[in-house]
């Protein structure tokens, strides 16, 4: 079948984006110069940086060598990073926008048109995003990974438009095809723990020795992008449309934006990044957490607190009592059904051994006898064959 001319660009440009990170861990993989975790902790191991280190490292931006204090603080500077963004996996999307260098954030609303949602893969995000041409790139492609996508995914929802606005409260990871995210922030991403792979385990110590800013511009584009309310209904969609799909979530899956789905995406209005209402954002939400720190430490609230736990043990209490009465009438129930089926069982035992016996006595055998016979007969312990000879 004839794919639309619209798709199969979309396609082609989306093997082109792939084919160009292939060739960026090929080139990764001849890189000289770097610094590896392994170099930074032998320096301060030894608590010196001999002299041949200043050819495999090169030099710092004046042309000075690095020495053993750029070392420690290259250390000092990685473990902060990683403080600061913490174990969790991702990021909050308004943290980074926040954490961005003011001049990315400049250049994200100025040299950068559009970022545009092509291709969803799972809890993966597939963004072509325009380049501003200075360095001979059309457009690169972001990659934004929705942590809380697949917790969202198994979850009954009343609501996929809530499921999807709780998802983009939620943590983010990111990836960028840029020489700006590859040499300055890629092992920041790393670092904290929201970058995609591929990951970067070499030390940036020249374009970023600090260890500041976190986003490129295409990548703040993207991520503006995905507060647009039109993004968010299509997201919407995507996650209905897995919900309802057959076989295990997120099977790698390329699903590509339909032709109208694309129209509807280019005929919403560019968002800029907007630094100040992502503070404003966070602000909101530590100052939620200083009102919960209070509260927690407030005699009132921890009284109501307690007055509401015990009403729903009071709730609870009730609920079991219903099972415990509902179990003890099943388990007499069961108890009387049984003694019914043994006392039935006892009486035709009865029955069965009057006839036995009546047979010995017409052919004068032993009653004792008699009795040993239908026990074994019938597989009955010989002394309760013997209490329901008592009877007959």
């Amino acid at each position: 079948m004839k794919q639309p001319e619209m798709t199969k660009n979309v396609r082609n440009q989306d093997k082109e984006f792939n084919e160009r990170r292939r060739n960026q861990k090929a080139e990764r993989q001849y890189a000289r110069r770097t610094l590896s975790p392994a170099a930074i902790r032998e320096a301060i191991r030894t608590g010196e940086l001999p002299l041949y280190h200043s050819v495999l490292l090169g030099s710092k931006k004046g042309g000075d060598p690095f020495t053993i204090d750029d070392m420690r603080a290259f250390d000092k500077a990685r473990k902060s990073t990683s403080k600061k963004w913490g174990r969790t996996r991702g990021a909050p999307l308004d943290q980074l926008i926040v954490a961005s260098r003011k001049i990315d954030v400049q250049r994200a609303n100025t040299e950068i048109q559009v970022a545009r949602l092509y291709k969803v893969r799972g809890d993966l995000l597939h963004f072509n995003v325009t380049a501003s041409g200075k360095h001979g790139e059309g457009s690169y492609q972001v990659r934004i990974r929705l942590e809380n996508w697949m917790e969202e995914l198994t979850q009954t929802q009343r609501s996929w438009a809530a499921a999807v606005k709780r998802i983009c409260l939620g943590n983010v990871s990111i990836d960028c095809q840029c020489g700006r995210y590859q040499f300055w922030y890629r092992y920041v991403a790393t670092a904290g723990n929201f970058a995609i792979a591929p990951y970067e385990k070499d030390f940036p110590k020249v374009r970023n020795p600090k260890l500041t800013g976190c986003c490129c511009k295409h990548q703040l584009k993207a991520l503006g992008a995905l507060k647009s309310p039109t993004v968010q209904a299509q997201l919407a969609k995507q996650l209905e449309a897995q919900a309802e799909k057959e076989g295990f979530a997120g099977d790698n899956t390329d699903s590509f934006l339909t032709k109208e789905d694309r129209e509807q995406l280019e005929r919403a209005r560019p968002r800029d990044v907007d630094k100040a209402a992502a503070m404003q954002v966070i602000n909101k939400m530590k100052h939620a957490k200083r009102v919960f720190k209070r509260q927690v430490k407030d005699p009132k609230y921890i009284k109501k607190l307690e007055k509401e736990v015990a009403e729903l043990r009071k709730q609870l209490g009730k609920q079991q009592s219903k099972v415990s009465t509902s179990k003890t009438r099943a388990k007499k129930a069961v108890e009387q059904r049984q003694k019914q089926a043994q006392g039935a069982n006892r009486d035709q035992l009865k029955a069965m051994l009057r006839s036995e016996l009546d047979r010995a006595k017409m052919y004068g055998a032993d009653r004792d006898s008699a009795v040993k016979v239908f026990a074994k007969m019938n597989k009955v312990p010989l002394a309760d064959a013997q209490k329901l000879a008592k009877d007959l």
